[in-house]
C-alpha cells in the first residue's frame, strides 16, 4: 500500500485529487456568494435545497423504439393508399 501511495504522490493523479475537490467547493462557494448578493430573486439559501428529492426521484420515461424496417413498411402502406 505504501508503495501505491508513493507512486500516486509521483503521479499527475494525486494532484487532481485535490484540484478536483478543491473545484467543486470553490464552485458551491461562489453559488452562495452570487444568491446570496441577489436577496430579491432568491430569499433563503436554505430555499436551494428545497426541492432536492424531487429532482432525485423516480420518473416515468416512455420510450418509442424505431426501427428501419418499420418506417419502410410505413412508406410502402403509403405509397399503396395514394396509388
Amino acid at each position: 500500500m505504501t508503495k501505491f501511495l508513493q507512486d500516486l504522490k509521483a503521479s499527475r493523479h494525486y494532484t487532481f485529487l485535490y484540484v478536483s475537490v478543491w473545484k467543486i467547493v470553490c464552485f458551491f462557494l461562489t453559488m452562495l456568494l452570487g444568491i446570496h448578493s441577489q436577496p430579491e430573486t432568491i430569499d433563503d439559501v436554505g430555499k436551494l435545497f428545497d426541492m432536492f428529492d424531487l429532482s432525485f426521484s423516480q420518473r416515468n420515461i416512455n420510450v418509442t423504439v424505431r426501427t428501419m424496417f418499420t418506417d419502410i413498411l410505413k412508406k410502402i402502406l403509403c405509397l399503396k393508399v395514394q396509388q
